[in-house]
C-alpha cells in the first residue's frame, strides 16, 4: 500500500480509537482495512477486486462506528453484539486470506497496469461501446418481457441483463481512462441512476459504485485532494441511504400493489411518480435523519442484527446443523425448477424467524435474510464457519482466474466488464447463500459459456 493520505488516517483513526467503548473491535477494524488494502491495492486499475470484500467489510463494522458514536458497547446495541462482531469480521479475514491464496500465481501486469488499460482504451470506439449499451438492454428487454413471472427459466432475464451491465462498466471505464464524451457519460449516468429506483431493492447503489470503482483506475495512489474530489460522488450516495430509509416500505407496497410479493405491478413512469412524491414529502417534514431513520439505517447498513439473535439462539436452543442449510440451499439454488417444480417457494422469512425468533407480521413489506455467514455459523459452529469461509474463499479465487483464462483475448476493458458482473455476487456478507449460489453458479454458467458468443461478438464490434 503506498498512500501515506490512508495511512496518516487508519494511524490517526486508530488513537482515536483507543477511547471507544470497543477499543479492540475499533482498532482491529483499521487493521483489517489496511490488511485488506495491502492485499488488494488496485493501483491504477479498476477497484473491482477491492470492491468485492470492502463491501461486506462495511456490512460488517458499521455496527463498530455506531458504538464508537453512541459511546456504547456492542452488546448494548445487540445481544451478544461483540461475540457476532468477531465471528463475522474473523470470517471476511478467512474469506478474503483464502481469496488471495487462491490467486497469488495470476500475471497482473497483463491485466492491470496503466499501459495496458489505456492501450485497451485507445483499441475501442466510444460510439461502438455506447451503442453496444442500447443493443444490449434492448436485447435484455425482449428477453424480460418474453419470459412471464414465476416462470421455470425466469432467472434468466436477471442474467441476460448482466450483458448490459457489462457494457455500461466498460463505458464507465472507457470515460474514466480517456475523458472524452462529458456530456454522454453525466446523461447514461444519470438515466441509469433514474432507472434503477424501478425495483423492490436498493439497486440505485450499482451506478455510485459503477462511479468509484472504474474511477479508480485513474489513481495509483490516494491523496488527500483525491478523497476530497470524490465528495459529490460520495454525499448523495449518503443522503439516498437516508432517503430509501424514510420511503422504502411504502414505496416497495406501492410497486408490489400492495400484496405480500416482491413482484413490481406498475409501469416504470408510475414508480418514479410516486418515489419523487415520498421523497418531496420527506425532504418537506425534515424526516430524513430523524432517529428511527437513523437507527434503521445502522441496522440496515451494518448486517449484524439476525446474526447476533441467531447467536443468541443457536445452540443454546438449536443445534448447530452440521450442513442442514448448506444442504438445502445447494438442492434449491443448483437444480432448476424445470427439472424440479415443485422445490417450492424461497423463504428467507421463515429461516429468520425459526433461528432468531424475530417475527415480522403479515404486512411487512422488508426484504430480510440471515446472511450466509449466519447460515455458515448456524452449520457447523465458529471453527466450522471459519474453515466454510475459508473455502468459499479459495472458490471465489478459482471463478475470477476461469473467468481471466475463458476470456484473455478480449479487449482488456471488456474483460473487466465480465469480471465485475461476474464477480459481483461473490462479494456479500447479506445474501444467504441459495441467492449467492444462484446467482454465483449460474451467473457463471451464463456469462462464462452461454453467452461467450455475444462477448466475443461485442469485442469485435466495439473496436475502433
Amino acid at each position: 500500500m503506498n498512500s501515506p493520505a490512508v495511512f496518516a488516517t487508519i494511524s490517526g483513526a486508530c488513537l482515536v480509537a483507543l477511547g471507544s467503548p470497543e477499543a479492540s473491535a475499533s482498532i482491529w477494524s483499521l487493521v483489517l482495512i489496511a490488511i485488506l488494502l495491502k492485499w488488494f491495492w488496485w493501483s491504477e486499475t479498476p477497484a473491482v477486486i477491492p470492491f468485492l470484500f470492502f463491501l461486506p467489510f462495511i456490512e460488517i463494522h458499521t455496527t463498530v462506528l455506531q458504538s464508537f458514536q453512541e459511546n456504547i458497547a456492542l452488546n448494548a446495541i445487540y445481544p451478544n453484539g461483540g461475540k457476532t462482531f468477531w465471528l463475522a469480521s474473523l470470517g471476511l479475514f478467512f474469506c478474503a486470506a483464502a481469496f488471495k491464496l487462491s490467486t497469488r500465481s495470476i500475471n497482473w501486469s497483463k491485466l492491470s497496469t496503466k499501459p495496458v488499460l489505456t492501450r485497451a482504451a485507445d483499441d475501442l470506439s466510444q460510439k461502438k461501446v455506447v451503442l453496444s449499451v442500447g443493443i444490449a438492454l434492448a436485447f435484455s428487454t425482449v428477453i424480460d418481457r418474453a419470459i412471464p413471472y414465476g416462470s421455470s427459466v425466469e432467472q434468466l432475464q436477471y442474467f441476460t441483463a448482466g450483458i448490459t451491465s457489462t457494457c455500461i462498466f466498460c463505458f464507465f471505464l472507457l470515460y474514466m481512462l480517456t475523458g472524452r464524451g462529458h456530456t454522454i457519460f453525466w446523461c447514461m449516468f444519470l438515466v441509469y441512476l433514474g432507472t434503477s429506483f424501478y425495483s423492490f431493492f436498493s439497486s440505485w447503489r450499482t451506478p455510485f459504485f459503477l462511479l468509484l470503482i472504474t474511477s479508480m483506475s485513474r489513481y495509483k495512489e490516494i491523496k488527500t485532494t483525491q478523497i476530497l474530489g470524490a465528495t459529490p460522488i460520495i454525499a448523495p450516495m449518503f443522503l439516498l441511504i437516508f432517503l430509501w430509509q424514510t420511503v422504502k416500505e411504502e414505496y416497495r407496497e406501492f410497486l408490489s400493489g400492495g400484496h405480500q410479493s416482491q413482484q413490481v405491478v406498475v409501469s416504470q413512469s408510475e414508480a418514479l411518480n410516486k418515489f419523487g412524491e415520498l421523497t418531496l414529502s420527506a425532504l418537506e417534514s425534515n424526516s430524513l435523519f430523524e432517529e428511527a431513520v437513523v437507527d434503521a439505517t445502522y441496522k440496515r447498513a451494518g448486517y449484524l442484527e439476525y446474526f447476533s439473535a441467531a447467536v443468541t439462539k443457536v445452540p443454546k436452543e438449536i443445534p448447530y446443523e452440521t450442513g442442514k442449510l448448506l444442504n438445502q440451499s445447494l438442492n434449491f439454488s443448483l437444480v432448476p425448477r424445470i427439472i424440479n417444480p415443485n422445490k417450492g417457494i424461497k423463504n428467507d422469512r421463515a429461516k429468520v424467524e425459526k433461528y432468531t425468533d424475530f417475527y415480522f407480521g403479515v404486512n411487512s413489506f422488508s426484504s430480510f435474510s440471515l446472511g450466509h455467514y449466519c447460515e455458515a455459523y448456524i452449520d457447523w459452529g465458529p471453527y466450522g464457519m471459519m474453515i466454510h469461509l475459508f473455502i468459499y474463499g479459495l472458490l471465489g479465487g478459482l471463478l475470477f482466474r476461469i473467468t481471466i483464462k475463458r476470456y484473455n483475448n478480449l479487449n482488456t476493458l471488456l474483460l473487466w466488464g465480465i469480471i465485475w458482473v461476474v464477480m459481483y455476487p461473490f462479494g456479500t456478507f447479506q445474501q444467504d447463500m441459495v441467492t449467492v449460489l444462484g446467482r454465483v453458479v449460474w451467473g457463471a454458467v451464463c456469462h462464462l459459456f452461454l453467452f461467450s458468443p455475444i462477448y466475443y461478438r461485442l469485442d469485435k464490434f466495439i473496436r475502433s
